[in-house]
């Protein structure tokens, strides 16, 4: 659900999450590339499409875990 939940965020909330990886990225490491600095339309399809993708992928494992 985890996943589910950031790649829906990256899709209706882009802004957001760019403040929000700006600021862990700054608290890391300084000066270097990170996907905040890719474009909004590009962010959202990128970030989303991988959280979406990713929580499908982990309810299908948990699917076919519990059917068996």
């Amino acid at each position: 659900m985890l996943f589910l939940s950031l790649g829906l965020f990256a899709i209706f909330e882009p802004d957001r999450l760019r403040i929000v990886m700006d600021n862990v990225v700054n608290a890391l490491n300084r000066g270097t590339w990170h996907p905040y600095r890719m474009p909004i339309p590009v962010l959202r399809i990128v970030v989303g499409g991988i959280g979406i993708g990713t929580g499908i992928l982990f309810i299908y494992v948990a699917y076919l875990g519990l059917a068996q």
